[in-house]
């Protein structure tokens, strides 16, 4: 098995890992924070759902910014620099977060890597 690739850590992967990791001191687990692709940075409200979170961004972010789920395990900022990575990828290729109200007010997100190696 060949080992996973390092990737180059920026500024924005950090200030993703430290706001899920301040939400997590809250204990917000299972919310939603809504992350800007643009430079990591997050409203700092923690949401009940992605709808919810997507709903209160300003609309000239709607379709910049996606979800992260905040979970009991950390988020280290290599973790987030893969995830923002793949995030940004996605819109390069002209894919954008949906709109959980064109699927009926369910939430759907896309089918994101299972193994760490294949976020690079």
């Amino acid at each position: 098995m060949q080992g996973i690739e390092p990737v180059d850590i920026t500024d924005d992967a950090r200030r993703i890992s430290d706001t899920h990791a301040l939400h997590q001191i809250a204990e917000m687990y299972g919310h939603f924070m809504a992350v800007r692709m643009s430079d990591g940075s997050s409203d700092g409200i923690a949401y009940p759902s992605w709808k919810a979170a997507r709903s209160h961004q300003p609309t000239f972010y709607q379709d910049r910014v996606f979800p992260v789920q905040i979970q009991r395990e950390a988020m280290t900022a290599d973790i987030a620099q893969r995830l923002l990575n793949y995030w940004r990828k996605c819109s390069d290729a002209g894919f954008r977060p949906p709109d959980p109200e064109e699927f009926g007010g369910q939430e759907v997100q896309p089918i994101l890597p299972d193994k760490l190696e294949n976020f690079s």
